[in-house]
């Protein structure tokens, strides 16, 4: 994740200061759109504890979260971070059912 949010910084950084635009108001709002990420992420491993969500479930809905924030950042920041969502995204449904599929083989 540490990865995925200093890219969108960098960039974000770069588009302020060619465009002219506040960087202090650009790394206000990216310090909080990942922030968001890692509170939602806290709640799941809170949910993961407490068993109210397994593990299995809870990995696959941590990288789901971290490919929707990836796609947000490419909207607003970079479309390369929109590529990286999509993948991060396809690579979760195919974890999934390579998980399934290799049960009922």
């Amino acid at each position: 994740m540490l990865v995925y949010a200093a890219l969108s910084l960098w960039r974000s950084l770069q588009n302020a200061n060619q465009s002219g635009q506040s960087v202090a108001k650009c790394l206000v709002r990216e310090l909080s759109h990942w922030g968001i990420l890692l509170v939602f992420l806290f709640v799941l491993l809170l949910l993961e504890r407490r068993e109210i969500v397994n593990r299995d479930s809870a990995s696959y809905f941590a990288l789901m979260m971290l490919a929707l924030t990836c796609c947000l950042a490419g909207v607003h920041v970079d479309w390369m971070l929109l590529f990286i969502g999509v993948f991060l995204m396809i690579m979760s449904v195919a974890m999934a059912m390579l998980e399934q599929y290799s049960v009922v083989l």
